[in-house]
Parts: structure tokens; C-alpha cells; sequence
């Protein structure tokens, strides 16, 4: 900020003051994915995750997953936690679950 002040005598002086508000707002992940459900008749299956959108009112400092995005899930629920931080050091996260259902092949004339 930039303050501008008249002296008695007339004399322009400039008094910068620095702005030592502090950043309250956590980042914002926006549309958050919805679970996702497969079918997989094997045990391991590769989940690739949607994209989201991260934005933050003075920068976004951090985003991760808690799972790799494109690593490999096997039968069963899991949770899954998206996390943004910005400069300040706000969080925001998001969850969302990876469901794997297992397909069982049947065979006949044994």
C-alpha cells in the first residue's frame, strides 16, 4: 500500500507500509471426483484419477494425492485424499472413494 502525506513545510513524502494482513482463505479444489466404481477380473487395476481445478486467492503452494495417480488398486474400498496448501499454509482437502469389484470368470466341461 502506498500512502501519500503532506508535510507543514509542504514537502511530498511517500510512507509505504507493508500490507501484514493475514491469508484466512484456504484454497479451493474445485468439483471434487466422484467415487469411482470397476469391474476387474484381476487383482490389480489401474485407477486413473479425473482432473481437478486448484485455485487460491495469493498462490497455491502444494497439491497431492495420498494414492499416486495411475497407481494400481485391488478388490475392495479405498479412500482416497486430495490435499492443496497455499503460501500461507491454509488446507483444503477432498475425498473421494476407488471401488474395485472382482469379476469371477465361470468355467464348464471339467
Amino acid at each position: 500500500m502506498m500512502y501519500k502525506a503532506w508535510h507543514k513545510n509542504l514537502f511530498l513524502f511517500f510512507l509505504s507500509l507493508k500490507n501484514n494482513l493475514a491469508d484466512l482463505e484456504p484454497p479451493k479444489i474445485a468439483k471434487c471426483p466422484d467415487d469411482i466404481h470397476k469391474t476387474s477380473k484381476e487383482k490389480w487395476t489401474k485407477i486413473f484419477f479425473p482432473i481437478v481445478t486448484v485455485t487460491d486467492n495469493v498462490g497455491v503452494h502444494l497439491f497431492g494425492t495420498n494414492r499416486k495417480n495411475g497407481s494400481k488398486f485391488t478388490w475392495g474400498e479405498h479412500n482416497v485424499t486430495m490435499t492443496a496448501t497455499d503460501k500461507a499454509g491454509n488446507t483444503v482437502k477432498c475425498h473421494f472413494q476407488v471401488v474395485i469389484v472382482g469379476k469371477y470368470i465361470r468355467f464348464y466341461g471339467f
